[in-house]
């Protein structure tokens, strides 16, 4: 699976979700503010929750197999902090 990508494959939507989590704290690195995530597929959804300091990024997303991923304009930046 590709970093920051958090699909959903189920078709319950919207209860069933895909989760996914970026945490890195303790190593002086950040996701950059410029980090854009997409979501794609039937009726996709995504909550992205950032702590202050970028170290850690959550992300729930789904709907009828949807995905959310990094853009592929931008991909997982991350950057000293």
């Amino acid at each position: 699976m590709q970093l920051g990508r958090g699909p959903q494959v189920e078709n319950h939507w919207p209860t069933d979700k895909g989760r996914f989590r970026i945490n890195l704290s303790g190593t002086g690195l950040k996701v950059a503010d410029n980090t854009k995530w997409i979501s794609q597929g039937n009726y996709a959804m995504a909550d992205i929750h950032r702590s202050r300091d970028g170290s850690r990024v959550s992300r729930i997303c789904g709907g009828n197999c949807g995905k959310c991923t990094p853009s592929s304009i931008s991909g997982l930046v991350v950057e000293v902090s």
